[in-house]
């Protein structure tokens, strides 16, 4: 009987020997999708990230077309939200914030 159970586990050892020397099954078209790069998860930020660049650059661009063509959205124009944007970030407090992280 003891036989029979170290036949087994020879048996068993060389079928795992066998699986490592076959292909590799993470590289077959079954698993193309979920690569090691962080699967589905990194992609999705990935493209949140590319959906916000795109947000971002549609945002600019409208602010340059309605700049170059003097209009109005709202009761506001550019130069006033340019004003707004200015006014509301002072660049002496973001470099003391700076030198106060730095020290």
């Amino acid at each position: 009987m003891m036989s029979n159970t170290v036949e087994e586990r020879k048996r068993n050892i060389d079928k795992i020997k066998a699986s490592f020397s076959q292909e590799n099954p993470a590289k077959s078209d079954r698993f193309r999708d979920f690569s090691s790069d962080g699967g589905e998860e990194a992609r999705e930020g990935r493209s949140f990230f590319k959906l916000k660049l795109l947000i971002a650059i549609a945002i600019f661009a409208a602010f340059v077309f309605v700049d170059q063509n003097q209009l109005k959205i709202g009761e506001y124009s550019t130069r006033e939200v340019f004003s707004v944007i200015r006014d509301s970030v002072s660049v002496e407090k973001v470099m003391e914030n700076v030198e106060g992280l730095v020290k």
